[in-house]
């Protein structure tokens, strides 16, 4: 009998190591599954992993197109970490494309700054539609995109600035910005020409003031004027009709 029971247990290990190689790995795969199933732990964005692998450049489009957005909501109180999160990459990544917070600034007022994506909205309004109606939808997408850059400018000038010459190019850059939007709206007034008391160029010049005037930080809620009031004030006035028709 006692030979029969040492026989038995000293199958017992061959039989437990004899099971399937793939069973016995599906247990620690079982266990990982289930600790990354935890509440609260945070699972490796697809995101992160796809921004990691791109080529320098597309890395660095996409930070930048990523961040802008968080960006212009957390203004100057955005972190690195906040960046890094938005971007869907690690912390350390970031500056392995930019070398500061201000560069990477820079750079995001640099893209808001290219006039390309106002100008084809420009081009998408309907030229059959009454002229207020045309300039409200050409306003809109012009407001949207100042917005943005104005609130990174804010960003910007809280931060130390290292490089005096380095603050002129977003300037430079804004100034362009204003003359294709510019150009692209006169564009737009160009077959109304006849309408209008002001030469397209320089209705442009006002409107395109006034729209940027209407964003700013210094002007309360109550206080800002609406796309639609502003197009009525340069189409109409502030008369009323009555008297107008007496002077």
């Amino acid at each position: 009998m006692a030979r029969t029971r040492q026989l038995k247990q000293a199958d017992q290990p061959a039989e437990r190591s004899a099971r399937p190689a793939a069973q016995q790995d599906a247990q620690p795969a079982k266990f990982a599954a289930q600790q990354d199933a935890l509440p609260g732990k945070p699972a490796a964005p697809e995101e992160r992993r796809r921004a990691q692998s791109k080529p320098p450049e597309e890395r660095r489009r996409a930070i930048v197109e990523a961040v802008a957005p968080v960006l212009v909501r957390l203004g100057p109180a955005v972190t690195t970490k906040q960046i890094a999160e938005a971007a869907g990459v690690a912390e350390g990544t970031i500056f392995t494309v930019f070398p500061d917070k201000r560069a990477l600034i820079l750079a995001s007022i640099a893209h808001h700054l290219d006039p390309e994506p106002v100008l084809a909205a420009l081009r998408q309004v309907d030229r059959s539609t009454p002229l207020e109606e045309q300039l409200v939808a050409a306003a809109r997408p012009v407001v949207a995109n100042a917005e943005d850059v104005i609130a990174l400018f804010t960003v910007l000038q809280a931060l130390p600035r290292t490089d005096p010459a380095a603050a002129d190019e977003p300037k430079l850059a804004y100034s362009r910005w204003t003359d294709s939007v510019g150009a692209g709206l006169t564009d737009l007034l160009a077959p109304h020409s006849r309408e209008l008391r002001l030469a397209p160029q320089r209705f442009t010049a006002i409107f395109l003031a006034l729209l940027l005037a209407s964003m700013s930080r210094h002007i309360g809620p109550r206080e800002r004027l609406t796309v639609e009031e502003i197009v009525e004030l340069m189409l109409q006035g502030a008369l009323v009709s009555s008297a107008k028709e007496g002077r």
